[in-house]
C-alpha cells in the first residue's frame, strides 16, 4: 500500500514552502533598481554583491534562474536594453555566466588597466593600519577574480577525468554521466578559486612594513588571506605599546600648565621648586608673574636694578649664575688688575 508523501513541516504554524516564497519576496524588495547610467547611486560591482547576498541568503531555494529573473525585474532603460539584445545570444540562465558579461558592460572601476595599476600600490604606508591595507588587497583580489571569472561549465576536466579507483565502484558507475562530470568540474572549479586567495595572500605579506613582514615571515599561519591578514593584526596590535601611550597621556597636562603659565621646564626635566623662583613683576620670591597679586592689583612693575635683592638671584630656573651679579665681578677684577699694573 503507498503511503502519501508527508507534507513539509510548518515553521509558526505557516508551510515551509509558503516561508521560503515569503522570504524570496522579502530579498527581491531589498534589490534596487539598476539604470546603467548616471542615476545610479552604486557602481555595478556592488549591485551584483547585492544580488549575491540575496541569492545566499535562501539557497538553495534561490537557484540561477530565479536569481536571473530577480535581475530582469529591477533592470530599467539602458540596462535593460542591454540584456534584451543579450538574452538570445547568451544563455543567461547561468547567473555566473549573467554577472560576468553585466560588469564588462557597466563597470567603470573594474577594468584590466585599472585592476593592474591597483596591484602595483599594494604596499602599506607608512600612516596606514593593517585593515586598511588588508581591504585593498581584498579588493584587488576581488577585481581579478571578476574579470576572469571561473566557471564551471567551462572547467577543462583531465583525461580521463576519473580514475580507475573510482569507475570499479558499481554504485560511482550507475551514476548518470552528466552528474559524474558536473562534480568533477565542481570540485575542479574549487580548486581553482583557491589559488588566487593564496596568490593574494603572498602579495598581502610582501607588502607589509617591514617589521610586521619579518614577524609574520618567522611563523606564518597556514591559511589565505584572511589568515595572514589575522596573524599582522595580532602583530601591529602587540608593537603599540601601551606604556607608551599612557606616559605621553601624563605628560601632556603638565605641558599645558607651563604653557598657561608662561614658562618652561628646565632642560634636564627636573622641577624648580617655588620658593626658588623671582617674580618678574614684583621681584619677590616664591610665585610667578601670573600668581602674583601686586600685580592684579594694578601695581607697576619693580624695575629690577631698583631691587639689587630680588634682581641678583645666584641661580635661575636653568642653573645659571644671574647676569648682573657676573658683570659686577667682571668690573672688580679689571679695576684691580690695572691697578696692579700701574
Amino acid at each position: 500500500m503507498a503511503h502519501a508523501p508527508a507534507p513539509a513541516p510548518a515553521l509558526g504554524g505557516v508551510p515551509a514552502a509558503d516561508f521560503i516564497d515569503a522570504q524570496r519576496r522579502a530579498e527581491l524588495g531589498k534589490i534596487p533598481l539598476f539604470h546603467g547610467d548616471h542615476r545610479d547611486s552604486f557602481t555595478a560591482e556592488q549591485w551584483i554583491e547585492r544580488i549575491d547576498y540575496a541569492r545566499h541568503a535562501i539557497a538553495p531555494a534561490w537557484n540561477g534562474a530565479t536569481t536571473v529573473a530577480a535581475v530582469y525585474g529591477s533592470l530599467r532603460d539602458e540596462a535593460l536594453h542591454w540584456f534584451e539584445a543579450l538574452k538570445d545570444e547568451i544563455d543567461f540562465r547561468n547567473f555566473e555566466l549573467l554577472k560576468t558579461n553585466f560588469i564588462n558592460a557597466f563597470s567603470k572601476t573594474r577594468t584590466t588597466r585599472t585592476v593592474v595599476s591597483r596591484i602595483e600600490s599594494l604596499q602599506q604606508k607608512s600612516d596606514e593600519n593593517v585593515v586598511t591595507f588588508f581591504s585593498r588587497v581584498a579588493k584587488a583580489n576581488r577585481d581579478c577574480n571578476a574579470l576572469n571569472p571561473v566557471i564551471e561549465a567551462e572547467v577543462a576536466l583531465p583525461d580521463p577525468p576519473f580514475e580507475a579507483a573510482f569507475t570499479d565502484v558499481e554504485e560511482f558507475a550507475e551514476l548518470d554521466e552528466e552528474v559524474r562530470l558536473g562534480q568533477a568540474r565542481r570540485l575542479v572549479a574549487h580548486g581553482m578559486r583557491a589559488r588566487p586567495d593564496l596568490f593574494a595572500r603572498m602579495v598581502f605579506i610582501a607588502g607589509l612594513r617591514d617589521k610586521i613582514r619579518e614577524q609574520v615571515l618567522m611563523n606564518p599561519r597556514p591559511g589565505g588571506l584572511r589568515a595572514a591578514y589575522e596573524q599582522a593584526l595580532d602583530i601591529e596590535k602587540a608593537f603599540d605599546s601601551p606604556k607608551a601611550s599612557v606616559k605621553a597621556v601624563k605628560a601632556e597636562p603638565e605641558k599645558e600648565v607651563d604653557a598657561i603659565r608662561g614658562r618652561r621646564r628646565p632642560p634636564n626635566g627636573k622641577k624648580t621648586h617655588k620658593r626658588n623662583i623671582t617674580c618678574y613683576h614684583c621681584q619677590k620670591k616664591g610665585h610667578y608673574a601670573s600668581e602674583c597679586n601686586s600685580k592684579a592689583r594694578g601695581d607697576p612693575a619693580v624695575p629690577r636694578k631698583q631691587n639689587k635683592v630680588a634682581a641678583v638671584d645666584s641661580h635661575n630656573i636653568y642653573g645659571e649664575t644671574n647676569f648682573l651679579e657676573r658683570e659686577l665681578k667682571k668690573e672688580k677684577e679689571v679695576s684691580s688688575i690695572g691697578t696692579l699694573n700701574y
